[in-house]
């Protein structure tokens, strides 16, 4: 078996054990002597099988829990967390979150960047996901860099305005390694709130 359909195997495998909420093959993903860590949306760190084992039971056991079955759930419940799901309230959620952490941005406004996520998000997990194979050298297989992004206040009600401008725009800059070959997805933006 390639290395790229061991990769494919085991993605497959957990999203299968997470959709099918089968903790039997949950326990089977994890490795039983390397050192592991899971980081779910909303906690901290988990280190060490046996408490990411045991965040995955109460994961999966939870009866009430939605079923993640799409890309754009996935994104979703990454952004904010899995609960969201139930009244798709993920993005607002997300917004609320984080207007906690800071001061300068609106939760409506990260309510809206979250929406624009989850789109480019969904569109690029779906085109890219399956394409993506391991790097079995000492490279990196994706690496992401940003410049910094101007954030206009226009009006001063502390509602971000504008993001970069069209003779200044964001840049992000993306290399992924597809088919073992690494492939540059870079990018340039800007954006202004519509009244």
């Amino acid at each position: 078996m390639s290395d790229e359909q061991a990769v494919l195997d085991a993605n497959e495998a957990f999203y299968t054990a997470f959709r099918d909420r089968d903790m039997a093959a949950m326990e089977e993903i994890w490795a039983a002597e390397a050192p592991v860590c899971c980081i779910h949306p909303g906690w901290a760190p988990l280190i060490g099988r046996t408490p990411v084992i045991e965040s995955w039971a109460a994961i999966l056991s939870d009866p009430g829990a939605p079923e993640i079955d799409s890309y754009e759930k996935l994104i979703k419940s990454l952004l904010a967390d899995k609960q969201c799901l139930v009244k798709d309230t993920c993005c607002e959620d997300f917004g609320k979150e984080m207007e906690k952490q800071q001061s300068l941005v609106k939760a409506g406004f990260l309510a809206g960047v979250c929406e624009a996520m989850v789109k480019l998000g969904t569109g690029f997990l779906e085109a890219q996901l399956n394409a993506l194979d391991t790097d079995t050298g000492k490279g990196e297989t994706m690496t992401l860099s940003t410049k910094a992004c101007p954030l206009f206040d226009i009006n001063g009600n502390q509602f971000i305005d504008r993001m970069g401008a069209k003779s200044s725009p964001c840049n992000w800059n993306l290399t992924i390694k597809i088919g073992g070959k690494p492939q540059a997805m870079n990018a340039t933006f800007w954006a202004t709130r519509q009244q």
